[in-house]
């Protein structure tokens, strides 16, 4: 049972984040529309209609400063002992932001990320906090984990790092995910008398409440990827700092079942994009939230039900901790449930009995899909030769033919281009895309047969993003030179 003191620190620290993000948020917002840190609308993966600004990690970061200087104010050594690796998390969590918040504002390339998240995570290690050893929930024996403890530290700290990052393509459901997160992790944490844990997962689920007043559909500010890289390494830590001696293969199960949702859609994700070639780390609209939002279901309503997995896991990961990991294999059995589940309801696979042929087939498509892709490439470097649109549409069109499309059409508000001559009605055609900076949208044609429907879409998509990207950087290209 908490105390009065405790529980009264505790609702200091969730309204000091609460209204030092509410406060911020506007200011920051202002600012960087005044810099011109949006996230355009014309990008193919995003799923908004108007450029938002993408630098709300900031605000989370400063909020997060203000509760941990709140906790330390507030800390006394009968009652909240505060971690020695408080500067090892403050340091590496805004080390972590940096390198979101520069990608936010100059893009870096994934490998360039993942290098920089990897250094961090290791200095996270080599600052002591670590995963050393597990109990086996069963027997209760323990387990020294020796050499593997680095590994296996620096895999944890990235993986739910880039999770955060992963489900972060809708307005409001990262920040709403976390905010379960926290509250888990501040239950978990007071159950276990770690109450500097506690207090700070009740600020930052204080903070993450606020800026969901700003992020819920439709967005005015988004976290940007500083926002998600430092809030999944503050789960990844504040987990690590939860994991007493004696139960940390217990305490690591609770942000693993919390974490449910991204994990189903990073694992369907991963393996969608080595079956056909594409690239691990490329983004795309084929997310689960993407899915529902096809499906016909407002953006509102898709954060709102992803919101109900959220709970339904988090309540798995509750029941993991109470029962000290003794209903480990219920609790895994559900969660294989709910994946499998998931495969069918969300279109990842429409029937299991041609599921091999399924997996057959995607592998054939590889060779269309590194096509594609160097295609693509091309037209972006053709960019710098186009002196307008038109030039850039007709180059566009080599790269449909090279595809083996027969037609498209690119049709906005006041203008409407054609590329292939007249469409033949028995031609299938598919929407590819729709740009929203300058509203077009983008057909693409076929004669029936040619293609079963799922190469049908991948092209279709691949050189939406094409155009896209081509027509993206030649207007950036006409801003810097005009």
């Amino acid at each position: 049972m908490l105390s009065s003191a405790i529980t009264v620190k505790a609702a200091i620290c969730g309204l000091v984040g609460l209204w030092v993000t509410l406060l911020l948020t506007p200011f920051i917002r202002r600012w960087a529309i005044g810099r011109n840190l949006l996230d355009r609308a014309e990008q193919f993966h995003t799923t908004h209609t108007i450029a938002v600004p993408r630098v709300g990690g900031l605000a989370l970061m400063l909020s997060f400063t203000a509760v941990i200087f709140t906790i330390l104010l507030m800390a006394t050594a009968n009652q909240i002992r505060v971690p020695g690796e408080i500067g090892v998390i403050v340091f590496t969590c805004l080390a972590i932001f940096v390198l979101g918040f520069w990608d936010d504002i100059h893009p870096l390339g994934a490998r360039v990320k993942l290098f920089f998240q990897v250094v961090v995570a290791v200095a996270v290690y080599a600052g002591g906090l670590r995963i050393e050893q597990w109990v086996n929930p069963f027997t209760q024996t323990v387990h020294q984990l020796g050499i593997w403890n680095g590994p296996l530290t620096v895999l944890w700290l990235v993986g739910v790092t880039n999770l955060i990052n992963l489900v972060d393509g809708i307005d409001g459901l990262a920040a709403g995910l976390v905010f379960l997160i926290m509250i888990l992790l501040a239950v978990v944490a007071g159950m276990g008398g770690n109450f500097f844990v506690m207090l700070l997962a009740v600020g930052m689920a204080g903070t993450l409440l606020a800026f969901l007043y700003y992020n819920f559909p439709p967005a005015k500010i988004f976290m940007g990827d500083g926002g998600a890289y430092f809030l999944g390494m503050l789960i990844a830590e504040l987990a690590l700092l939860n994991a007493n001696k004696g139960e940390v293969a217990v305490a690591l199960m609770v942000p693993f079942f919390a974490l449910g949702l991204p994990i189903i859609d990073a694992s369907f994700t991963i393996l969608r994009r080595v079956l056909v070639g594409l690239p691990i780390f490329r983004a795309d609209r084929r997310h689960i939230h993407h899915r529902l939002v096809e499906m016909g279901f407002s953006r509102q309503r898709v954060v709102l039900l992803l919101y109900a997995f959220c709970v339904f896991f988090s309540l798995l990961a509750l029941g993991v901790f109470v029962s000290k990991g003794r209903l480990l294999p219920v609790f895994f059995g559900i969660f294989m449930m709910v994946m499998v589940f998931s495969l069918r309801t969300f279109g990842f696979v429409q029937n299991w009995y041609v599921l091999g042929r399924v997996l057959t087939s995607s592998v054939h498509r590889r060779k269309h899909t590194r096509y594609a892709l160097l295609l693509g490439q091309l037209l972006l470097i053709e960019t710098e030769r186009c002196a307008s649109l038109d030039e850039l549409w007709k180059e566009f069109g080599f790269t449909l033919r090279k595809l083996g499309f027969c037609a498209a059409r690119l049709q906005s508000a006041t203008d409407e281009k054609r590329w292939g001559g007249d469409v033949i009605p028995d031609w299938l055609a598919r929407v590819a895309g729709t740009t929203t900076g300058v509203v077009s949208e983008l057909t693409l044609y076929v004669p029936r047969g040619q293609w079963d429907d799922a190469t049908f879409q991948l092209l279709s998509e691949l050189a939406f993003e094409s155009w896209a990207r081509a027509s993206a950087r030649w207007r950036s290209i006409q801003r810097i030179q005009g």
